[in-house]
């Protein structure tokens, strides 16, 4: 069928604007891939460390009250540390409150205390925070029960009570390398999604092209 005049002046330049429409919408695509995939790995990270963080964390209150209570080599704890730290490479930091401190004297680790340990042995509700862009600090406290008032003593040297903070334990990750993982990965699925629209882009363009705008003779 040929075209009309009126067809091929209201026609003129529709498919180089049908082609900007399609490149037009792959770009927007790709922007808010750039946004939303940086997000999502973000979070996804984060979440993962911070699950580390909070089985660890049962981990080794395990291993101190089983030595605590049953008297076991303190040598004992510190290889499942050791062996923990190697599994998940992280920091780890015992610091004890005032009354462990005041009872027992000896320290293992660094008693170094900042605002957030401080606020997480006063109010006995675990934070966390991020030390510099790629350190992922966790910080969870030992509240005393009942098995906790046979050894120790309040700074007024009388036994302990429920829901004291005994201590805290800090452990920090490194994300540096998850973070450049995640980089990595959001570059690879980008390019790939890119490619991907283009294609279908380019295909679609075609099919519109031959089918419908050729054949009635819109340029």
């Amino acid at each position: 069928m040929e075209p009309t005049p009126q067809q091929g002046i209201a026609g003129k330049g529709t498919q180089k604007k049908l082609f900007m429409a399609f490149g037009l919408v792959t770009l927007v695509f790709v922007v808010l891939f750039m946004i939303i995939l940086p997000y999502e790995f973000y979070n996804r990270d984060v979440d993962e460390a911070r699950q580390n963080a909070q089985n660890i964390s049962k981990l080794i209150r395990t291993g101190i009250l089983s030595h605590m209570i049953e008297g076991a080599d303190p040598k004992s704890m510190r290889d499942l540390l050791t062996t923990l730290q190697t599994q998940f490479d992280f920091k780890f930091r015992l610091i004890r409150s005032r009354q462990v401190e005041k009872q027992h004297r000896f320290n293992e680790d660094p008693q170094g205390k900042d605002d957030l340990i401080n606020e997480v042995l006063q109010t006995g509700r675990g934070r966390e925070d991020w030390l510099g862009s790629t350190r992922f600090r966790y910080v969870t406290p030992f509240v005393a029960d009942e098995s906790c008032q046979k050894c120790h003593r309040g700074l007024n040297d009388q036994i302990i009570e429920t829901g004291s903070v005994l201590g805290v334990s800090e452990i920090i990750f490194e994300l540096k390398n998850v973070r450049s993982a995640s980089i990595r990965q959001i570059i690879e699925v980008t390019l790939l999604m890119v490619a991907g629209l283009v294609t279908l882009g380019l295909i679609l363009f075609f099919i519109v092209k031959k089918g419908i705008l050729d054949p009635m003779g819109i340029e």
